[in-house]
């Protein structure tokens, strides 16, 4: 029977893709994944998938160069302009979301009346005050310290999604003493000392947002834990039932339990402090 399997096209030796040359292929069989051998300028050899190489969707080098454009824009024969990428995106977008009813994010920022001032629609006017991020990083972008107020000097800054996440209008503020803060900032400053999700879940749960800070950590409590099927009273008469020999399925279904939660509550492996 004749084959249907086609004659593989021969690699063209020497072709080039950044800074690699194609040198040779590794034999494989048909239907498989083809390997090329490339080198680098520098010497060093990689094996890449072939059609990966052919197409350029490999690293620009090995490491003993870099990418020319990976940062920078390029201006005139070939200087570079003193901004990142990242800096030029992040104002093209800022004014987009602010003036064009088109972009989908529009109804959260120009249409509740929130503005770019006049000197920051000039790039070099934003980049004089904002200068670069600490980070060229996804985690850093631009954050308006007023919720309402508009893109102006003063009032942006250079954030991370946590210090934005606090700063969203449908964050939570929480007033102790006369001050107005987020969990996350009653954490940051020691007065809470339990995680933010315990936090928030203690206030979605209907605890009031001040003792929902001040509460320490309640895990094996029992009745002090808003969660908990059992209390302290509860594990004793469980013991007590085991030790008149009651069996472990009986229990799960008396306290609503699995039978696992039962032999670790016995053999004292939780709830230590019930005596």
């Amino acid at each position: 029977m004749k084959s249907k399997t086609k004659p593989r096209k021969p690699i063209r030796v020497g072709m080039l893709r950044w800074s690699w040359e194609l040198i040779r292929e590794i034999e494989t069989e048909p239907y498989e994944r083809r390997i090329a051998i490339v080198r680098c300028r520098c010497g060093t050899e990689r094996e890449f998938d072939f059609h990966s190489f052919k197409r350029g969707a490999i690293r620009y080098s090995c490491g003993c160069t870099k990418n020319p454009n990976a940062r920078y824009h390029r201006g005139h024969h070939g200087r570079k302009k003193p901004y990142s990428i990242k800096v030029r995106r992040t104002w093209f977008t800022m004014l987009k979301r602010c003036e064009n009813p088109k972009d989908p994010n529009y109804r959260h920022y120009g249409a509740r009346g929130i503005s770019v001032c006049d000197r920051w629609k000039n790039f070099d006017n934003f980049f004089a005050d904002m200068g670069e991020p600490p980070e060229l990083t996804r985690r850093w972008s631009i954050d308006r310290i007023d919720n309402d107020g508009n893109y102006e000097p003063g009032n942006v800054q250079w954030a991370t999604p946590a210090i934005q996440n606090d700063n969203k209008q449908q964050s939570i503020h929480i007033t102790i003493d006369g001050v107005t803060r987020t969990p996350r900032g009653w954490i940051e400053a020691g007065v809470a000392t339990v995680s933010l999700p315990a936090i928030t879940t203690r206030i979605r749960h209907g605890m009031d947002p001040v003792e929902a800070v001040k509460t320490p950590a309640l895990t094996g409590l029992g009745s002090a834990h808003h969660h908990s099927k059992l209390t302290t009273r509860k594990v004793v008469q469980l013991r007590e039932l085991f030790r008149q020999g009651a069996s472990k399925g009986a229990l799960a279904r008396k306290f609503g339990i699995c039978r696992k939660t039962v032999r670790q509550i016995v053999a004292r492996e939780i709830w230590k402090q019930a005596a």
